[in-house]
């Protein structure tokens, strides 16, 4: 998944999931088949992801459980399920400190709803813990701070932010295209085609298996007024949808 190669991870996944049965840590079952419904949900193979939370639950994890929860925002997010989102981030982030996955993924439901006070609640409880990437968690924070300006309304801050994430450095693929993509919508906000075309071409190298730059790709188009080029991202971007709704912003 860090190298944005989801086809490889998947196979990998399944080899992985046919040995959770066997496991007698629970804790290591369980984390196999959060990165298996992980990937279910970036490849948008959600009718069949039941399979892998009912796994997940068997071993006595509950739907408050930072793992879990993340998966199911994610999940949520991915379906355009906001209210059922909304219940799992509206509750607010756990006493101890938050993983970036878990944040960045609640603060997407929390700007997407108009809830600008929980997205801050959220970010605000991140912490760098030994078992995260530092560099990731940098990206996180200025990725986080991006959605709430944009939500506010604040594109100049927004764009600060986003340059800053896209700015650190050996960032991995999947880092890369997360902050690429954002950067590229807060640049469409402010009409900057020119800007926006110059990182999508950067990720371009991505849209063919990737679907959130597929996606981002059409929507420059679209801004663009290009038909032809439009056509040809919207046969890629269904390509990879999987069964998700084109019309909803995919999860970061």
């Amino acid at each position: 998944m860090a190298f944005a190669r989801p086809v490889d991870a998947w196979e990998s996944a399944l080899r992985a999931a046919a040995l959770a049965p066997k496991l007698e840590d629970d804790s290591l079952a369980i984390v196999l088949l959060a990165s298996k419904a992980r990937i279910q949900i970036a490849r948008g193979r959600m009718r069949d992801i039941g399979e892998t939370l009912a796994g997940i639950r068997s071993r006595g994890v509950q739907d408050t459980d930072p793992l879990l929860r993340e998966v199911l925002l994610r999940l949520h997010l991915a379906q355009g399920e906001l209210a059922e989102a909304t219940k799992l981030a509206g509750t607010g982030p756990p006493s101890k400190g938050t993983g970036d996955g878990l944040m960045l993924a609640a603060v997407q439901v929390a700007v997407r709803t108009g809830d600008l006070p929980l997205a801050k609640s959220w970010l605000s409880s991140d912490a760098s813990v030994a078992e995260q990437d530092a560099r990731y968690h940098a990206v996180a924070l200025q990725l986080a701070q991006t959605l709430i300006a944009r939500t506010e309304g604040d594109a100049a801050t927004a764009l600060q932010h986003a340059e800053r994430a896209a700015g650190v450095a050996g960032m991995s693929p999947e880092a890369e295209i997360q902050t690429g993509v954002v950067q590229a919508m807060v640049l469409l906000d402010k009409q900057q085609y020119d800007a926006a075309s110059a990182i999508m071409g950067r990720l371009e190298k991505y849209a063919e298996t990737d679907y959130r730059v597929a996606w981002a790709m059409l929507a420059l188009y679209r801004a663009l007024g290009d038909q032809q080029a439009v056509a040809a991202a919207l046969e890629r971007a269904n390509a990879l949808r999987g069964d998700r709704d084109i019309v909803i912003e995919p999860v970061l």
